[in-house]
C-alpha cells in the first residue's frame, strides 16, 4: 500500500482515532500562499486557520473583531503584515501562535 491508502484504511478501520494536525494544515497553507506570491503568507494562513477552526464566514469573522469584511479579505490573501493587523486580531493570531516575543513579525516597527 502507498502512504495515501495506509491513512485511508487506518481512517476505514479507526475513524474516532484519527486526529489531523491544524499545525501542518496552516503550515502548508502558508506554503501554498507564499507560491501564488502573498507578501505574509503566515498571516494569512493563521488568518485562514483560526476562521476555519471558529466555522465562521467572513463576514461573522470580520464582525467578531469589528472589522470590514474587505480587510479580513487582505489579511487572508496575504496582503496585510502583522505589525499592520488591528490590536485585537493580531493578539488573537499572532501572539497566540508562538511564545511571547518569538515572532519577528510581531514586534514593532
Amino acid at each position: 500500500m502507498i502512504e495515501g491508502e495506509e491513512v485511508e484504511a487506518a481512517m476505514a478501520r479507526h475513524p474516532t482515532a484519527w486526529r489531523p494536525k491544524p499545525h501542518l494544515l496552516r503550515l502548508r497553507m502558508a506554503e501554498l500562499l507564499r507560491a501564488e506570491g502573498a507578501e505574509h503568507a503566515e498571516v494569512a494562513s493563521w488568518a485562514l486557520a483560526a476562521r476555519g477552526s471558529l466555522g465562521l464566514d467572513r463576514r461573522e469573522f470580520a464582525a467578531l473583531f469589528d472589522l470590514d469584511e474587505r480587510r479580513i479579505e487582505e489579511v487572508e490573501a496575504g496582503d496585510v503584515a502583522a505589525v499592520d493587523l488591528p490590536r485585537l486580531l493580531r493578539l488573537a493570531l499572532v501572539e497566540c501562535d508562538r511564545p511571547s516575543g518569538a515572532h519577528p513579525p510581531c514586534r514593532s516597527r
